[in-house]
């Protein structure tokens, strides 16, 4: 099992603090883009609040599910089963409840170029009636993660910089920092009787369209929807793959947040920081067992408007056609200088149309 670089909350929360060679361990030629950050405040607390409702939130009525359901959002915005497609297949293993933790409409109107490709205004929706207490725990652990996420931001600014001398300083921190248009997703991993079919069947590989994204540790859960404690399968979990393909497993202590690397990152860098290749596993151990897994990640990530662009220097081309494994082509959704609006909306139809 590979062993992430690991922050102390403090360490990153210190501006001061030159942390170069460890953000280069994690995010680097030689990294796999994650980290894990220990000891931050709140989050053991937040964590049990939220995932434990996942049980509760997949079960409902299908009639209730529906009502929280938002094709006409591309599905990005409340409940989401059956929607996303990973190399050609339908993904039914898990179901996703997307919401934004910062705001609950933070996308007033997009521009009339979107609107004519099938963006629309977005705006949450909550179980309410069904789950009071999902909604405020949802903000609650979005919120922490986007804060952690901007001062971990901060030390990958001052490492970018300190490589590319062009490097427009504070440009990551600034998205999430100031940015308020983050899109929480709590996933919910089916359990299930059937032999797996293939490696990446409760989620398939992909690469996240972020600045960074942060994740809690996952809990398990069995058939009543109760927690099973410490529950751990080796051969099951997150999955990534190094800067020379190698497939590696990553397990997140349940007292940590990770952060890995999203493709805004990989382009603002210049290809400097490159995106997480990484899937979720169904381990033979849960087979049969009647046990679910239940996650929470925030997808860190810049407003509609922002342009992207490498920093002056650098080969556009280069960084669109780097090796991303499984993933659909960066070549195929964004050119240099495009919004994050519109490259986001490419993306989100590449998985799920």
């Amino acid at each position: 099992m590979y062993q992430p670089v690991i922050f102390e909350y403090e360490e990153i929360a210190n501006r001061d603090n030159v942390l170069h060679d460890k953000i280069k361990q994690a995010y680097g030629p030689e990294g796999v883009g994650l980290c894990i950050v220990k000891n931050v405040p709140k989050y053991t607390e937040y964590r049990s609040n939220l995932l434990p409702l996942g049980h509760q939130l997949a079960n409902l009525p299908q009639e209730k599910l529906d009502k929280l359901t938002r094709p006409e959002l591309f599905y990005s915005s409340g409940w989401s089963h059956g929607k996303e497609q990973f190399r050609g297949r339908v993904d039914t293993s898990k179901g996703s409840f997307y919401g934004f933790p910062l705001n609950d409409t933070p996308i007033v109107q997009l521009d009339e170029n979107l609107a004519e490709k099938g963006g629309v205004i977005q705006r949450n929706i909550w179980p309410t009636e069904d789950i009071p207490a999902f909604e405020q725990s949802f903000k609650d652990l979005g919120r922490l993660m986007s804060e952690v996420g901007a001062l971990l931001a901060y030390h990958i600014d001052k490492y970018v910089k300190s490589v590319i001398p062009n490097y427009e300083m504070g440009q990551m921190e600034g998205i999430i920092k100031n940015g308020n248009q983050h899109v929480g997703r709590f996933l919910h991993y089916f359990a299930s009787d059937e032999q797996k079919l293939i490696e990446d069947d409760w989620c398939g590989w992909h690469n996240d369209f972020s600045v960074l994204t942060g994740l809690a540790a996952s809990m398990y859960t069995n058939k009543n929807g109760e927690v099973v404690e410490d529950f751990y399968d080796p051969e099951g979990g997150l999955f990534v793959k190094s800067r020379n393909s190698e497939k590696v497993r990553v397990k997140i202590p349940k007292d940590c947040l990770a952060f890995q690397s999203g493709e805004v990152a990989q382009i603002v860098s210049g290809g400097l920081i490159v995106a997480t290749p990484h899937c979720i596993v169904r381990g033979p151990k849960s087979i049969g067992t009647g046990i679910a897994r239940n996650n929470f990640v925030n997808f860190l990530s810049p407003n509609q408007s922002f342009e992207m662009r490498v920093p002056e220097g650098v080969d556009p081309n280069t960084v669109a056609n780097m090796e991303c494994y499984y993933v659909t082509k960066l070549k195929d959704r964004w050119n240099q200088g495009m919004n994050y609006g519109e490259f986001s909306l490419n993306s989100l139809k590449a998985i799920r149309y």
